[in-house]
């Protein structure tokens, strides 16, 4: 490409490229234009005489063709390399979804469906009770009657869904029909909502009906009056069908009683009254004491709280005297102690004093003397220095106070306190020497008479 003479280089570009092709497949090959003779182009400077030979062509197509075959026969064995991974893949996944269902057992997740029963023939009080069970289980019951001239009264005609006995049932998702014979002879259902329980049976038996019973919360009826019946108030049903009163059993929230300072039973009279029961009993100081002689000294919950209906009230049980010293003690009267002497000893020793006999609040005060005013009780590091001069409890006298006033000084101060300097006095001053006046008249004598001769 850089010789000298044009006609010593390569033509075209395309002659360039192919033989950089053939170069990288075989570098050891013969490329370019090679000159009839050596000599051809040594000295010359001009292209006339040279002969252009012509390129190593065949030597190129060879080569290209051995370079074609050995690629397609790379792309050949990769093709076959891939196709064995891919099967190999599909044997191991078909192998382990084959494990996984021979030893994987399913595991059956907890099912709420329950067996629903045939009732059907049955009488309804004698099915009543297992009614009620699946009525907890939260399966919806709806109970209609009609008239038949060949089933007995209270005997179950159909069910819808109808069972052999062994059929399963989402109870939260069912609702349970069932139909009762009326027999011929029907009467409507006398209304006795907001009647005793007692009253309320007495109406119905006389009618001729069966009764059954059946408790449930109220807000608005009161405790053990009737809430509603089933089949309900006024409907047609058969004399000697079964009537189930659904009595009420107080609010669902009920008020404690306050059953302190009660005996036992009244107590337990009190508690079932507010449809409560008595729960468990402790009695004070764990004493074996007769259930007559037992009087409630404490209560959980307490008075006037609110609990559900039905709870339990623990009580703290005892005599009658064990109520009152529970609730007012015998006071114990505290302990009388001696006031240490403290005069003469320094700040330290007072607290340390103090501390023993219980008193728990110092009152100090100082004497007034500059040496005194600079001392500091609160200054730990200055309580050596500091001496008691006086105390306001006498040293050896009982007291019950946790409290105490004493009066400070420094070390000079109490020498002085126990030696006292006496107060100097000054001598008489005699009366003063009056001396006449010679200016002054003499003395007239006061009585006229005395005279001279």
């Amino acid at each position: 490409a850089m010789q000298k003479n044009p006609d010593g280089r390569y033509q075209s570009a395309r002659e360039f490229v192919d033989e950089l092709d053939a170069f990288m497949i075989d570098p050891d090959g013969v490329y370019g234009i090679i000159p009839q003779s050596a000599e051809a182009w040594d000295g010359s400077t001009s292209a006339i005489g040279l002969q252009k030979q012509q390129a190593n062509y065949n030597k190129l197509r060879e080569i290209e063709h051995t370079y074609n075959k050995r690629r397609t026969s790379r792309y050949r064995d990769t093709a076959v390399v891939f196709a064995i991974v891919a099967v190999a893949l599909v044997l191991v996944a078909v192998l382990v979804i084959w494990l996984i269902q021979r030893f994987d057992t399913p595991t059956e997740e907890p099912s709420n469906e329950l067996i629903l029963p045939n009732f059907v023939g049955e009488y309804y009080e004698d099915v009543f009770d297992e009614l009620e069970e699946l009525r907890r289980e939260g399966l919806d019951i709806q109970v209609n009657t009609e008239i038949d001239e060949t089933a007995e009264v209270g005997i179950i005609l159909r069910q819808d869904p109808e069972s052999d006995g062994t059929v399963r049932i989402n109870p939260a998702s069912t609702v349970l029909s069932i139909v009762v014979s009326q027999g011929q002879d029907s009467i409507a259902v006398p209304d006795v909502t907001g009647m005793t329980t007692l009253v309320a049976e007495e109406i119905l038996t006389a009618e001729g009906f069966h009764v059954l019973f059946r408790q449930e919360f109220s807000e608005t009826v009161q405790l053990g009056n009737v809430i509603s019946t089933l089949p309900q108030a006024n409907s047609l049903q058969p004399k000697g069908a079964t009537i189930t009163i659904i009595t009420s059993s107080g609010s669902s929230a009920v008020q404690v009683p306050d059953i302190t300072n009660q005996s036992l039973t009244q107590a337990k009279q009190m508690l079932e009254e507010s449809n409560l029961v008595l729960g468990g009993q402790t009695t004070i100081g764990g004493r074996s004491i007769p259930d007559s002689a037992k009087v409630v000294i404490t209560q959980t919950p307490a008075a006037n709280s609110t609990t559900e209906s039905g709870s339990r009230v623990s009580v703290l049980v005892g005599t009658r005297e064990d109520y009152n010293y529970y609730f007012n003690p015998t006071p114990v009267p505290p302990p009388v102690q001696i006031m240490p002497q403290l005069v003469g000893r320094n700040m330290t020793e007072a607290y340390t004093l103090l501390s023993r006999v219980g008193i728990k609040h110092i009152y100090t005060s100082s004497i007034g003397s500059s040496e005194a005013n600079a001392l500091d009780p609160r200054d730990e590091s200055q309580r050596d220095s500091i001496y008691i001069l006086q105390q306001s409890i006498a040293a050896g006298s009982d007291f019950t106070t946790d409290s105490v006033n004493v009066v400070y000084g420094s070390k000079q101060d109490y020498e002085n306190f126990l030696n006292p300097t006496p107060t100097p006095t000054d001598p008489p001053t005699p009366p003063p020497t009056t001396i006449p006046d010679e200016t002054d008249p003499e003395p007239t004598d006061p009585d006229p008479s005395n005279t001279e001769p």
